[in-house]
């Protein structure tokens, strides 16, 4: 990966995970998903104006294949402890 001064490839971030990897360490450890989200995001350096509507569209356009695959900027997981 290479390395930049911000963003997600900035020094302060070590690891970087597809979903599928993130969710197999979640179950590793024990774990489950209980609700993920994403950003997206149209470039490293993205206009604020358009991150802010791309962020507005309706869940299930945003959920949609090819949006989430190629502008998703970040996923946000929450795991809980299986009982």
């Amino acid at each position: 990966f290479p390395q930049r001064d911000r963003g997600i490839f900035d020094r302060t971030h070590l690891r970087w995970f597809t979903i599928g990897d993130a969710r197999a360490l979640i179950a590793a450890a024990g774990m489950s998903v209980e609700a993920m989200g994403f950003v997206l995001r149209l470039g490293d350096r993205g206009d604020r104006r358009i991150n802010g509507y791309l962020n507005r569209l309706p869940s299930r356009l945003k959920a949609w294949y090819p949006i989430r695959e190629f502008l998703t900027y970040q996923f946000c997981v929450r795991a809980v402890a299986v009982r």
